[in-house]
């Protein structure tokens, strides 16, 4: 894998190696590290995103939606052993970082997910929206525990939350910051 500067739209671009020297450019919206800084999940401008091996830039999984989902945001788990991702379409998704294999998923939770949060236990999970929402879910029941709303009227384009997962802060292209109680 080799790394390149922005691309045509402001993004970093990345060569993936798929079969001998075959060398295929492709655009990525996200590179997010696990927390012991073992691997890098690459979401690409597709329905997929792969994850790498820091030490040798080498795949380890690829992460695959169905062909009309597109992954927008993902994160790692607090122990790395699986990837939570956000699509276009509002899909939720857990993912074993070692395989790949998609082993949860709540569908029409989050529409034009822009970022995505997990707590240190991996029981909740936070979405913000392009839609100008965020929502807080229960990742292993698949419930919607919270929706946060009505701060912003415009899409959500940054998002933090703070170290000890209290507090979400959001803001949008509407030029609001929000900061939103996730207890």
């Amino acid at each position: 894998v080799v790394w390149k500067g922005k691309g045509s739209e402001g993004q970093m671009n990345v060569w993936i190696d798929k079969e001998g020297d075959e060398k295929e450019e492709e655009s990525i919206s996200q590179a997010v590290f696990s927390n012991d800084s073992r691997y890098i999940c690459v979401v690409k401008r597709a329905n997929e995103a792969c994850v790498l091996e820091v030490d040798t830039l080498s795949v380890l999984s690829r992460l695959c939606e169905s062909s009309t989902h597109t992954i927008t945001c993902a994160i790692f788990s607090p122990d790395s052993s699986y990837i939570i991702t956000g699509t276009d379409e509002g899909d939720i998704a857990k993912w074993e970082t070692q395989t790949g294999e998609k082993v949860g998923h709540i569908g029409g939770a989050c529409v034009h997910a822009s970022r995505i949060f997990v707590d240190d236990t991996a029981q909740w999970v936070v979405c913000t929206s392009l839609s100008g929402s965020a929502a807080k879910w229960d990742l292993n029941s698949g419930e919607k525990v919270r929706v946060y709303d009505g701060g912003h009227t415009e899409a959500i384009v940054l998002a933090c939350v703070s170290w000890e997962k209290q507090v979400l802060v959001t803001t949008g292209l509407d030029s609001k910051t929000v900061v939103w109680s996730l207890l």
